[in-house]
């Protein structure tokens, strides 16, 4: 065989065998290789120089791993964020996790090991961001678990922490007046007989809300959240409310009991219930 051969045999030969190995190391990346498995270390260049961000993204995603690598990189747990996808308001990391989904229990398993990594980092349930809610108003949301809540709380989440706004529909509102205002609590308790376990999650919110804080605590205006739910014609939560110690002779600035709030809706019924 010609040595000129015998050179460009070997040549191609370990061009092979050099196209193969690099070949073999792609396909052993799956962030490399087109396989849609994006790699941790990957995730965490992402998200380089907007650390906070990338914090707020691990939230929303339940990734607890990026979570811990961005507070390795000094995240910052209560750094407020504008532009949230699906939010009109700012919100930071804290507040997005407890305004997850929650309601199984994988997902609830993921959102208490995350909101413990960030109550462990500083985390402030108290917060207020630019609306004046502090991270105990979102994790009164319908899909959230009463763990979440309870979470907060124990970790000195304030429930009778009001909100600081220049609406006069908002000033001094409290986490049980804003879930009420918001209809988390007749949507869920009318459900009883249909939903047990919605039912049995409001109700503990419920209870921790009134519990650990004033239930008869009252808004700028004077009003309770007795007055609310009347106003709104809320029977199951002007029962719940009773049940839990909530007084009917409060009245507010204007003198008004929670009956004249049913009375002037025209839901007698509640009005009779508050006589």
């Amino acid at each position: 065989m010609n040595l000129n051969n015998v050179y460009l045999s070997a040549i191609l030969l370990a061009v092979t065998w050099l196209l193969s190995a690099c070949g073999d190391k792609e396909s052993s990346d799956p962030a490399q290789a087109g396989s849609g498995i994006i790699t941790l270390e990957s995730k965490v260049r992402q998200w380089t120089g907007r650390e906070n961000e990338g914090l707020v993204h691990a939230a929303q995603t339940y990734d607890f791993e990026l979570a811990q690598e961005m507070l390795k990189q000094n995240a910052d747990v209560n750094a407020f964020i504008k532009g949230i996808p699906s939010s009109k308001e700012e919100k930071n990391a804290l507040m997005v996790i407890v305004s997850q989904d929650s309601s199984t229990e994988e997902l609830r398993n993921k959102t208490l090991s995350i909101l413990n990594l960030f109550l462990s980092n500083k985390g402030n349930p108290n917060l207020p961001n630019n609306n004046g809610k502090s991270a105990v108003f979102f994790s009164t949301g319908e899909n959230v678990s009463w763990e979440v809540l309870a979470d907060l709380i124990s970790h000195n989440g304030n429930p009778t922490l009001a909100i600081q706004s220049v609406l006069p529909n908002q000033a001094g509102m409290t986490p049980l007046m804003y879930m009420i205002a918001e209809n988390q609590t007749e949507k869920l308790l009318s459900r009883k007989n249909e939903a047990a376990h919605t039912y049995e999650n409001i109700w503990k919110k419920m209870q921790l809300l009134c519990a650990k804080g004033d239930i008869n605590q009252q808004d700028q205006l004077g009003r309770t959240a007795l007055m609310y739910a009347a106003e709104k014609g809320y029977k199951e939560t002007v029962l719940a409310l009773l049940k839990m110690g909530a007084k009917k002779r409060y009245r507010d600035k204007e003198g008004k009991l929670a009956k004249d709030y049913a009375d002037k809706q025209g839901y007698a019924e509640i009005a009779g219930i508050l006589e």
